[in-house]
């Protein structure tokens, strides 16, 4: 007796994983249509939903995978009619550190620095031109007033900080995350995500744009 109720819980269990595996790829499925039509706004409330669901149900994975699909959006949104989508962003992701853990956790953080640097490189043009006098440090919800050192300084310190986890780094497979990194170029090339840091340290240890020539 006890048998078969063991057998009948794991099959509830499955088919709730089958079931839920479903509506995750019924909405991406939705949000690459929308992207072939150009209708890339359109995608934001399906996007965000798949976070609500994703935190619901404890998925780390399909939570930082919308979050990563949101910052595609956020980063090449130009016509935000309260001028803040890019600090409300960051803002919200402040809070995702502490609720993941193992694998997720440092996934999350090697992918910080990739949101910081390519929301620079995005608006670098508007960046640059402001004066380097207070540093924000850390408050994220700062960002559209963050001037080039506040960038610079904040990947320095992230990468410092996540050289100090390399030996953990080294043991999570790319290959395990591959629906987050699906627009990744040579992904191939980078089977942990230690390797696939370090090529984006190495990127902006060479950024003229942000480190003088006798600093590089």
């Amino acid at each position: 007796m006890k048998n078969k109720i063991f057998a009948v819980i794991i099959l509830l269990f499955t088919f709730n994983g089958l079931f839920a595996q479903k509506y995750y790829d019924d909405q991406w499925k939705k949000i690459a249509e929308n992207y072939k039509i150009g209708q890339f706004k359109s995608n934001l409330p399906l996007i965000l939903e798949i976070q609500n669901q994703a935190m619901k149900e404890d998925n780390p994975t399909q939570l930082i995978r919308a979050l990563k699909a949101e910052f595609s959006i956020v980063n090449q949104t130009y016509d935000d009619a309260n001028n803040d989508a890019s600090s409300q962003f960051f803002k919200k992701l402040k809070g995702f550190d502490a609720k993941l853990k193992g694998e997720p956790k440092f996934l999350y953080q090697v992918l910080l620095g990739a949101f910081f640097t390519d929301y620079y490189n995005e608006n670098q043009w508007q960046i640059n031109q402001r004066t380097n006098i207070v540093s924000q440090g850390e408050d994220f919800a700062q960002i559209e007033t963050w001037s080039k050192l506040d960038f610079k300084n904040f990947l320095k310190q992230h990468f410092a900080s996540l050289e100090t986890k390399k030996s953990e780094l080294k043991n999570i497979q790319l290959s395990t995350y591959k629906p987050i990194f699906e627009q990744t170029q040579d992904l191939e090339y980078f089977p942990t995500l230690f390797d696939w840091n370090a090529m984006n340290e190495i990127a902006f240890l060479k950024d003229s744009q942000l480190f003088t020539p006798e600093e590089l």
